[in-house]
Parts: C-alpha cells; sequence; structure tokens
C-alpha cells in the first residue's frame, strides 16, 4: 500500500539517483502495453523495471518508499535539475522531489500484483533468491563476452523462437545458430541448468558485467558487484543436440584462406553503408573470386551501395554474408578460416577466447 505519512529529510544525491534510472531503463516500455512497465518502481530500498520480457532493478538505498511513478516525467525532471542533491517526500498518492528551487508533485500509484505479474511479481520473486541460490560466474568477464558473442548467430524469425536465443549449458558452452551459421563458445562450468536466452536481453545482461546468476520461476537472473539485478525470461525448447552441432563444427581437410592486411580498413569503410537501427539486422557480403576479394553493402534508407576489393592468396570462388560487429571480433584474434574440400562452409576459430564459429557457404541450412 502506499505510504499515507509524509517521510521527510530523504536526501540523495542527484547523480546516484539518476545513474539508477539509467540503469533499470532498458526495462522500460514506452507502449506500456502491460501496467506500470512505463514506470519506474520503488520497493524495498530499490528502483526496478519490468516489460515482461526483462526486469531491471539496482539498489538506491536513501529511497525508502513504495510505489510506481511516470519514468517520463521522474527521468524528465531529475535530467533538466542543477543542484546535486535532491529532496524527496510522500504524501499519500504524491510523491514531492525539490532539487534547487524546482518541485514536482508526481502521481505515485501501488504496484501492480494482480495475476502473478507486473513489478511486484518480480520483486517477491527476486526475494526468494538467498544468498545460497545465487552461484558465482567463475570467470565474469569471458562469461559475458561469451554471451555477446553468441548472439551474432541467432535467428530474427520469431516463429522459431529456440533459434532466436542463446543456448547456454551447464558445462561451460554458449551456443547459437539460425541454421546458416553455428557459434560454440567453450567457458568455465556454471552451477544452474542449462537455458535459452533471448539474444535481445543479452545485450542488456552484458551491459552490467554480472558476476552472478540464479534461475527461478522461467527467468534467470544476472547480479553484478553493485547489486544491479537483470532478470530475463527463459525459452522453453530443445536446442540442437551436443552430436548435431560436433559435427557442423568439424571441417575436412580443405583450403585455409588469409585475409589481406587491410580487411579491417575494407570492414571500417563498408560498415558505414551496412548500419541499421538494429545491430542484428546489420551484414556485409564478402564475395572472393580469381584471386580477388570483395566486400559489399548496401545503405538501408538511400539505397546507396560501397564495394571495396582487395588481392588475396586462394584461386577458390565463395561468398558467404557476416554482421560487421562480428567480423571486427573474429579478426582481432584470426586472420584465416578453413574452408572443408567440398567448398559448403567456412570456419573461424579464436584459440584465445575458445570459440567457434562456423558459416555455411550456400543456399542450404547448415544445421
Amino acid at each position: 500500500m502506499l505510504s499515507t505519512v509524509k517521510l521527510l529529510n530523504m536526501k540523495i544525491s542527484k547523480e546516484k539517483l539518476q545513474k539508477a534510472l539509467e540503469i533499470v531503463k532498458p526495462g522500460l516500455d514506452t507502449k506500456e502495453e502491460l501496467d506500470q512497465s512505463a514506470s519506474f518502481a520503488f520497493i524495498d530500498r530499490r528502483v526496478m523495471t519490468y516489460n515482461d520480457k526483462i526486469s531491471v532493478s539496482h539498489p538506491v538505498d536513501e529511497v525508502a518508499f513504495e510505489g510506481a511513478v511516470s519514468a517520463e516525467e521522474l527521468y524528465g525532471f531529475l535530467s533538466k535539475g542543477s543542484r546535486t542533491e535532491v529532496d524527496i517526500s510522500v504524501d499519500g498518492p504524491e510523491l514531492h522531489i525539490k532539487c534547487g528551487r524546482s518541485k514536482v508533485w508526481l502521481k505515485m500509484e501501488e504496484l501492480n500484483t494482480e495475476n502473478n505479474k507486473g513489478i511486484k511479481y518480480i520483486i517477491d520473486d527476486q526475494k526468494l533468491l538467498a544468498s545460497k541460490k545465487w552461484k558465482k560466474i567463475t570467470n565474469s568477464e569471458l562469461f559475458s563476452k561469451h554471451l555477446l558473442f553468441a548472439t551474432q548467430a541467432c535467428s530474427t524469425d520469431m516463429t522459431e523462437l529456440v533459434l532466436t536465443c542463446v543456448n547456454v549449458k551447464k558445462d561451460g558452452k554458449i551456443q547459437s545458430t539460425d541454421k546458416f551459421r553455428v557459434i560454440q563458445c567453450i567457458g568455465d562450468p556454471i552451477l544452474v541448468n542449462d537455458f535459452l536466452i533471448p539474444a535481445r536481453a543479452v545485450l542488456e545482461v552484458v551491459k552490467i558485467q554480472p558476476n552472478k546468476i540464479a534461475i527461478s520461476g522461467g527467468w534467470v537472473h544476472f547480479k553484478n558487484e553493485e547489486g544491479s539485478v537483470v532478470s530475463a525470461r527463459t525459452v522453453d525448447g530443445d536446442f540442437f543436440n551436443q552430436k548435431r552441432l560436433d559435427g557442423v563444427l568439424q571441417i575436412q581437410s580443405g583450403s585455409k584462406i588469409r585475409f589481406p592486411k587491410n580487411i579491417d580498413d575494407m570492414l571500417q569503410r563498408t560498415h558505414q553503408f551496412a548500419k541499421r537501427d538494429f545491430v542484428f539486422d546489420e551484414s556485409v557480403e564478402i564475395s572472393i573470386s580469381k584471386g580477388k576479394i570483395k566486400m559489399s553493402a548496401t545503405a538501408a534508407v538511400t539505397k546507396s551501395r560501397i564495394e571495396d576489393s582487395a588481392r588475396i592468396e586462394i584461386q577458390k570462388d565463395l561468398s558467404f554474408w557476416i554482421s560487421p560487429s562480428l567480423f571486427t571480433e573474429v579478426l582481432k584474434e584470426t586472420r584465416t578460416c578453413l574452408m572443408d574440400k567440398e567448398g559448403r562452409k567456412a570456419k573461424f576459430i579464436g584459440v584465445e577466447s575458445n570459440w567457434e564459429y562456423v558459416i555455411f557457404l550456400g543456399s542450404n541450412d547448415v544445421v
């Protein structure tokens, strides 16, 4: 219930409160398809957001009230304030905030608890995560790197939800495929059961650099040293079995392709034309023919096109599409790839970070 007692002398650094709000903003849904999904919720000295796909929360120890307020109004007011500290009080259904000479009275609502949905439900779920349920991620930096890397082979076809996800396995393998590409990263084992997490949720998880993980009630939770928590709905379904993936990842004796020294410059120039609103939609085409490599891309709006080329020491013909951001990461660890003797697929290997990336060189599925 909303407090009916006026709470005085709650003070907090404007910078600290703004930082907390910025951390949890990815959980907002401006369309407000769910009640309060466009609000910042305060409960148990945390601020959090929820949109039924992900929830993000962060501690704000100085703020001791419970309720939901408009995210747009609260953040908009704080972002225009010039003072370093804000005063906060609650009077029934109103949240009073003072920043210097500026004051605002924001409508505050009780947290939605209907049908086990909404912000209150996620908070209650997180309360179940006693300290022994949080499991330490052994190499948190590599874990986040592998998660993000694996998103690059996920599908955007929502009719096959499993393929839009990253498959995280207890034995440390992190995998993805859209049936034309396969990524497998191998890290340290994790102390939770296998789960499928949507690639879009991964983009928010890696922002907090989590070092702990837990699973409960169809959600996977990630926590960092500062106490930030990103919770994501897991997807039910069966990923491709390991034996099948191992077969795809194997390359029979074939040809080694060594990319030219200026491949990075070519990629930077071409990437400018491949940019899209969402990184998963970006791609460049690479074709090799008669000892020459060509890289091309087409702008989304103007349809302007770029093509760059260089000499390459291979006489075989091949072509494939690749995400510019993925290719950038690949080139940080290897300048070569292996093509199987049938010319059906090519494989990149990241020895330092322990990953494999296979791409099919044709029109049929890899997996």
